[in-house]
């Protein structure tokens, strides 16, 4: 019976330290930082990222657009003008 009791408190003290170790909350996330904007010193980047933001109707696009992130301008540039399209 006291073998139970020692396995069950290791067992309960070693499961609340890995609690304590693993932060299984997800993390605040952070605002973009509308002041490193670089869209903000180029109006055509300014324009190109916002229409291809309201098509895609996604809240991700425009900052990944204006930071160049996984090459997002370049590809809302095609989409953009696929087919012809005017803006």
């Amino acid at each position: 019976m006291g073998f139970i009791k020692i396995h069950l408190l290791v067992s309960f003290l070693a499961l609340l330290a890995i609690i304590t170790l693993i932060q299984a909350a997800p993390q605040p996330a952070t605002e973009w930082d509308r002041h490193n904007n670089p869209c903000v010193y180029d109006d055509f980047k300014v324009e190109v990222c916002q229409f291809c933001a309201k098509l895609t109707k996604s809240p991700i696009v425009y900052p990944m657009c204006c930071n160049s992130e996984d090459n997002v301008y370049e590809w809302c540039n095609k989409y953009i003008n696929y087919g012809g399209r005017i803006n």
